[in-house]
């Protein structure tokens, strides 16, 4: 799951006939001080998000399709949260989290190249 700014909505008059009457948002990803990563995703609302809230992004097509019943659907992502605060005083540091997420980055890229799967 990925954290997400609702920057606005997506309008397609013509689409997959899934994609009727279902609201499109478009979600700048943030990090988890909310500063914007300079990626987005294109998401079904699933909860009612509207522009400018903070929201949780299921940025996975199995899962997105599972939380939405539609086993065949071409779906990726869907915001199924809306996100109150993020709690990093639980975390040790913030450092040792990033430190953490480019450790996995760089295996992910190494295994990559390696032609393996992370």
């Amino acid at each position: 799951m990925k954290l997400g700014r609702v920057a606005g909505s997506v309008v397609s008059t013509i689409c997959n006939p899934i994609y009727d009457h279902r609201k499109l948002l478009l979600c700048d990803l943030i990090d988890e001080r909310g500063r914007d990563t300079g990626d987005y995703l294109i998401a079904i609302d699933h909860v009612g998000a509207g522009p400018g809230e903070t929201v949780l992004v299921l940025d996975e097509g199995n899962g997105a399709r599972q939380v939405l019943g539609w086993p065949d659907g071409a779906v990726r992502a869907v915001v199924v949260g809306i996100v109150d605060r993020v709690d990093l005083a639980a975390l040790r540091s913030s450092a040792s989290v990033r430190s953490l997420v480019k450790g996995r980055r760089a295996a992910s890229r190494s295994a990559r190249r390696k032609g393996g799967r992370s």
